[in-house]
């Protein structure tokens, strides 16, 4: 029947939508039980990575659909295990043709 493959897929992606409003849920609770008091005294700069962090996280466990790949894609987005986070020659092109990204922007 063609229409039960459309309403299993409206069930798996309902399900996905389930965990991640669980995931981002968890992440709130913590953060206003154990984190509230002192994310005040946080500068605006480091809210926003805090969060941007998390968010981005989530996404990487939302697009993999097993545990090993979304970990090691983790591992290679936060420069762990022999993972380089920032390569030297993307340092010495951004400080050779920094002045000229400032002139033009």
């Amino acid at each position: 029947m063609p229409g039960t493959e459309i309403l299993v897929l409206m069930a798996w992606s309902k399900l996905e939508f389930c965990f991640m409003g669980l995931y981002f849920g968890t992440l709130i609770i913590i953060e206003k039980l154990f984190l509230q008091k002192s994310m005040i005294q946080w500068p605006k700069a480091v809210c926003y990575i805090y969060s941007l962090l998390f968010v981005v996280i989530g996404w990487v466990f939302f697009e993999f659909t097993n545990l090993t790949d979304a970990l090691s894609y983790l591992r290679i987005m936060l420069g762990v295990g022999g993972n380089v986070l920032i390569e030297i020659q993307i340092v010495t092109k951004l400080k050779a043709y920094a002045i000229l990204y400032l002139v033009y922007t």
